[in-house]
């Protein structure tokens, strides 16, 4: 089920607050992310909302932060990171990233990040199952032969 959204202008005005307080703190770093702050407060996703809506049920729990992820996706690039654990664990312990991204209550785990890539996903996810396959059973001959 897709869970509630927050509005880009809300993003933005609480963005600036917490920017705001960082800058009491820590103004060289916040300075030096500026450009990857300047790109995630131009990226409107309130129009990716009607194509990310379909992609999940009517039913279950909702998700949560979809909209942050995102945000979440383009700082981990700009930044340079290409692990998506080892970021989800940086953003989770570095409240300037999880401000930047714009989540609210927790943030989302490496497998949350997965999950909303596999939804966006339009092509068939069969290779990806054997090929998870065939490592199991690689596994399972090399523990067990």
């Amino acid at each position: 089920m897709f869970g509630s959204w927050i509005p880009h202008r809300d993003y933005v005005k609480k963005l600036l607050l917490n920017l705001h307080f960082h800058c009491l703190f820590d103004r060289n770093r916040v300075f030096q992310m500026e450009k990857s702050i300047m790109k995630l407060i131009h990226l409107d996703l309130d129009k990716s909302l009607s194509i990310l809506r379909p992609l999940y049920s009517n039913t279950g729990t909702p998700s949560r932060e979809q909209a942050g992820i995102i945000r979440s996706l383009v700082l981990m690039l700009d930044q340079g990171y290409c692990s998506i654990p080892k970021w989800a664990e940086k953003v989770a312990n570095d409240r300037l990233l999880y401000d930047i991204c714009g989540f609210h209550s927790k943030a989302p785990s490496a497998s949350s990040y997965y999950d909303f890539i596999d939804r966006l996903w339009k092509g068939s996810k069969e290779p990806e199952i054997r090929r998870k396959k065939k490592i199991c059973s690689l596994w399972y001959y090399w523990l067990f032969k």
